[in-house]
C-alpha cells in the first residue's frame, strides 16, 4: 500500500495546480475533472491531517480551477467541498487561520459558489477578532468573499 501524502505536498501540488491557466485548466477541468480523481481521492482522505494553511492552499486552489460539485460528473467534487468545510470551521474554531488564510478561505467558497452559512459566520468573527492584522488585500479579499456569497456579517 501506498503511503499517503503529506499535508505540506498536498498543499503544494493544489497550489500548483490552482494557478493553471487557458488550455492547461480546460485540459484539467474536461470531464468534470476526472483526471485529479485520484489526487481528490487522496485530499479528502487526508482533510484531518491539513493544518490552517493547507486549508486555505487547497481552498484556493479548488476556487481557481472551479471544480464546485452540482452536477453529475462533479459531485464527488461537492464532497470534497464539505469536507473542506468542515476543516476550515476546525481551524476557524481553533483561531489558527492568518488573515491571508481566512481570506483565500473565504474568496475560494464565494467563488465556488458555495452556500456554506456555518463557516461564513465562523470566518466573520475571526476576521473580527483579527482584523488588525489585515491588509488592505486581505480586507477587500474578504468583503467580496462576503458579498458574492450574499452572506451578512453575524451581528
Amino acid at each position: 500500500a501506498r503511503e499517503p501524502l503529506a499535508p505540506v505536498h498536498l498543499a503544494t501540488c493544489w497550489s500548483r495546480l490552482g494557478r493553471a491557466t487557458g488550455s492547461e485548466l480546460a485540459h484539467l477541468r474536461r470531464g468534470g475533472g476526472k483526471r485529479l480523481e485520484p489526487l481528490r481521492r487522496a485530499t479528502h482522505q487526508s482533510l484531518r491531517r491539513l493544518d490552517a494553511k493547507g486549508v486555505a492552499t487547497l481552498a484556493h486552489a479548488l476556487g481557481r480551477l472551479r471544480l464546485c460539485g452540482g452536477s453529475e460528473t462533479t459531485q464527488p467534487w461537492s464532497e470534497l467541498w464539505e469536507g473542506l468545510e468542515e476543516a476550515a470551521l476546525r481551524c476557524a474554531a481553533r483561531q489558527t487561520f492568518t488573515p491571508q488564510g481566512l481570506s483565500n478561505t473565504a474568496w475560494s467558497h464565494a467563488k465556488a459558489g458555495r452556500r456554506a452559512p456555518a463557516l461564513f459566520d465562523a470566518l466573520a468573527r475571526e476576521a473580527e477578532r483579527q482584523a488588525d492584522g489585515f491588509n488592505s488585500r486581505d480586507h477587500a479579499i474578504t468583503a467580496w468573499a462576503f458579498a458574492s456569497a450574499a452572506h451578512a456579517a453575524p451581528s
